[in-house]
């Protein structure tokens, strides 16, 4: 238990995968922690889901925990390695004994390790659900057959455990609802990751008769859906000249690239690129921007769908969930399956530079109010102030469940 007279409140952040979490979520958490008075410091592994390499990263409130390396995503190693994790973060964080314990999951261990340490300390415990595993895993129904066991089993240990977290943030509704069903008991909202705001230029893209410019934007792995994206380009280009711009990589890159050039399209492709200053340069160009996956991966949101709206470009979807909801509602785009290709097709047509560019208004207004820096803080602010660990900084309206 913490000792009697220590003033410094303290606050530690668990993110196994700190070169994904940190740029879209911990560090807008460590900086809001502190703005309400605590020591808050990020524990992590130091090996990069990714790059399968060791990370190296050196911030002062960052610590890495080492942890056996794997590389196969769907291996006995990995779980090992995350199960290595989970251990060494209770061990350290039982040594800190702070006052807040955010915890960030997947791994779904995390969870069991926590509510065990609850039983010892009395630290809040706020989880996160950045992802649904083993729902979220995008393998073939004989596979998902033969997995069925072990998926059960490491699904219950997210299912078992989080009742014990004194509130539960999830990354979409999606998801919230999903657990909602199963523990209706437990105190959860969505809030959904976030960007800082880009100064977007005032004049729109010119909308033209003869070409459309399409843009995909990140990793090209097993669950992208692919033959979307040929069947969109092929029906498309009955009409207008299309230019397919792809930033990114990912072991399907060269096929993607194959059937978007088998489809009519003309490629370019601009490699793997981080700053925004330069993904901006190339985006604004494009109309259209795909956000679409297979329908058999779990998920709400995605990361690339809030890169597109933080410059401007509106989405062809299929992804159901929160981001198919919010491009029908908002009309920042079109929701699309293989059924209806060229339905969207013929809307796109039919649109006039008036029609494109108040779509494009809609699609900045949209990421302002729902995924920029500003949005997070004042619902993150709200989940501390429920919770009697915050202040009423930058406090607005009544708390949403």
């Amino acid at each position: 238990m913490k000792t009697k007279g220590n003033s410094t409140k303290k606050a530690i952040i668990i993110s196994c995968n700190d070169s994904y979490n940190y740029a879209i979520r911990t560090k807008y958490i460590v900086a809001l922690l502190k703005n309400c008075g605590y020591d808050a410091t990020i524990v992590s592994a130091d090996f990069d889901h990714r790059t399968k390499a060791r990370y190296l990263a050196k911030r002062e409130n960052l610590v890495l925990l080492h942890v056996p390396p794997y590389k196969k995503n769907l291996s006995v190693k990995r779980i090992f390695s995350l199960i290595q994790f989970a251990r060494k973060a209770g061990k350290y964080v039982s040594q800190i004994d702070p006052d807040i314990v955010y915890v960030s999951t997947p791994p779904n261990y995390l969870f069991k390790v926590f509510s065990k340490y609850r039983k010892r300390h009395d630290a809040l415990l706020i989880g996160e659900i950045g992802d649904m595993w083993p729902e979220s895993i995008p393998v073939g129904d004989r596979l998902k057959k033969n997995l069925q066991f072990p998926f059960a089993i490491w699904k219950r240990l997210r299912d078992s455990y989080i009742q014990n977290m004194d509130y539960v943030i999830t990354e979409c509704n999606y998801f919230r609802d999903i657990l909602q069903k199963k523990q209706p008991d437990i105190r959860i909202r969505t809030i959904y990751f976030c960007k800082p705001k880009y100064a977007v230029l005032t004049e729109g893209t010119r909308f033209s008769e003869n070409e459309l410019n399409v843009c995909y934007l990140g990793s090209v792995n097993n669950i992208i859906d692919i033959e979307s994206i040929g069947q969109f380009i092929q029906s498309m280009g009955r009409y207008r000249k299309v230019n397919f711009h792809m930033i990114g990589a990912g072991e399907q890159k060269a096929l993607l690239l194959q059937i978007v050039r088998d489809a009519g399209a003309r490629t370019v492709d601009h490699g793997t690129i981080f700053e925004d200053d330069e993904k901006y340069r190339i985006l604004r160009q494009c109309h259209f921007a795909f956000n679409v996956m297979k329908n058999s991966v779990c998920v709400g949101m995605t990361m690339k769908s809030i890169d597109y709206l933080q410059f401007g470009i509106p989405l062809l979807n299929n992804i159901s969930g929160d981001i198919s909801q919010i491009v029908s509602q908002r009309e920042i785009g079109f929701n699309m399956t293989k059924e209806t290709i060229d339905a969207v097709v013929a809307q796109i047509l039919s649109m006039t530079q008036s029609d494109y560019d108040a779509m494009r208004a809609r699609t900045l207004t949209t990421f302002d109010e729902l995924f920029s820096v500003e949005c997070f803080e004042k619902q993150f602010y709200q989940v501390l102030y429920a919770l009697g660990k915050g202040n009423d900084s930058g406090l607005t309206g009544s708390e949403n469940r």
